[in-house]
């Protein structure tokens, strides 16, 4: 799921979204998945369809947020991803 995440960041809608991320996966009873990104509730801006995965759970949400992190005079920008619980 974070891999596929993290591969994401630089599909054209995801990128140009500089903000946080509200990613969910969906499994259906088949085994077959989707996963959204919203920018905000409803607003949804990528979705895949996930033709079969062994993901534990019914679903999953996952936070994406942009940080800025300075390493001796060099800032950089990274994502940091976390549960809602966690935020």
């Amino acid at each position: 799921l974070f891999e596929l995440i993290a591969s994401l960041q630089t599909h054209a809608s995801v990128r140009k979204l500089q903000q946080i991320q509200f990613w969910t996966l969906n499994v259906a009873e088949d085994n077959s998945a989707v996963l959204i990104c919203e920018w905000d509730t409803g607003q949804i801006i990528y979705s895949q369809q996930i033709e079969f995965t062994d993901f534990p759970l019914d679903s999953v949400r996952v936070w994406v947020s942009p940080t800025e992190m300075d390493f001796r005079g060099v800032v950089r920008r990274h994502w940091v991803a976390m549960l809602p619980s966690e935020y």
